[in-house]
């Protein structure tokens, strides 16, 4: 009897820790990661992470749209910016981060952690103080679709060449 008690408790303990562990998102869900490198063969590094600043100024005006950190000498800028979408009349706004990294003749672009919180309803701002995580459901097939706006938006940044005046 003791011995099926301290099996029965193991084989609790066992599933209590494994519901913890890490959800994966189906595919078809979206993903909650999604990253580009781009090749730009003959740029440097400096020129490149001018060009992403140049890009992440441009693109991210909102006030909640912030660069946390930007280090020259390691390629690195990280942030976080938001997009404004909707859903069955329901307007979300959606928090990530975003994950620049420059090498000499390459840049790679990293968005995840993606929050979400409603800001109106019917035409109608309510805007929430709360974002909470978004880890599938309909909303992040629609995130990914902005996301590859983004990455598409970064690259031809990128890859613009830019005259002399």
């Amino acid at each position: 009897m003791k011995k099926l008690f301290l099996f029965s408790i193991s084989l609790f303990s066992v599933a209590i820790i494994e519901s913890c562990g890490t959800t994966r998102v189906p595919a078809e869900l979206g993903v909650t990661v999604m990253q580009k490198v781009i090749e730009v063969p003959n740029v440097t590094k400096d020129e490149l992470f001018v060009r992403a600043n140049a890009w992440a100024v441009k693109q991210f005006v909102s006030a909640e749209a912030v660069i946390e950190y930007s280090d020259k000498e390691s390629g690195t800028i990280m942030g976080k910016y938001t997009v404004d979408y909707s859903r069955a009349q329901t307007s979300f706004r959606c928090r990530q981060t975003i994950a620049i990294e420059v090498r000499d003749g390459r840049i790679r672009i990293t968005i995840d952690d993606p929050y979400e919180k409603h800001i109106g309803y019917g035409g109608e701002l309510i805007y929430s103080k709360v974002y909470k995580p978004l880890k599938g459901g309909s909303a992040l097939p629609v995130v990914n679709n902005l996301w590859k706006g983004t990455i598409a938006s970064f690259e031809k940044a990128i890859l613009e060449t830019r005259e002399n005046w």
